[in-house]
C-alpha cells in the first residue's frame, strides 16, 4: 500500500486487486505446505529465480520512492542465497530449507 500511495494510488483503489492477491497467497501456501513436507520443490509454475525478480523490482521501485526496503532486502537476500546454493529452478517452497539453521 505504501508504495501504491507513492504512485498516487488509494488503498480503496489498491483494494480489489491484494483481496485477488491474498486469495492466490492462500492457494499457494498449500502448496507450498506439501512441498515442504515431501521435501519436493519442482519449479513447474514459478521458481526461487523468477520470484527473486518479482522482489527485486519491487525493493527498487520502493527505494525509488523513499521507502524503507528492509523487509523485501531480507526476502531477496534469501532468495538469492538459495540461488547461490544452485536452487534457483526450484519451487519458492525450497526457501524453508535455506533459512533452516545447519
Amino acid at each position: 500500500m505504501a508504495l501504491a500511495r507513492a504512485e498516487g494510488v488509494t488503498a480503496a483503489q489498491l483494494l480489489p486487486h491484494t483481496k485477488g492477491i491474498v486469495e492466490l497467497l492462500g492457494q499457494l501456501v498449500s502448496v507450498s505446505a506439501e512441498r515442504a513436507d515431501a521435501d519436493s520443490h519442482p519449479g513447474d509454475v514459478s521458481n526461487v529465480t523468477s520470484v527473486a525478480a518479482g522482489i527485486e523490482h519491487i525493493v527498487h521501485a520502493s527505494a525509488a520512492r523513499g521507502l524503507d526496503t528492509g523487509v523485501l532486502d531480507a526476502a531477496l537476500a534469501v532468495a538469492r542465497r538459495a540461488i547461490a546454493e544452485g536452487r534457483g529452478r526450484d519451487d519458492f517452497s525450497r526457501l524453508v530449507d535455506t533459512v533452516r539453521v545447519a
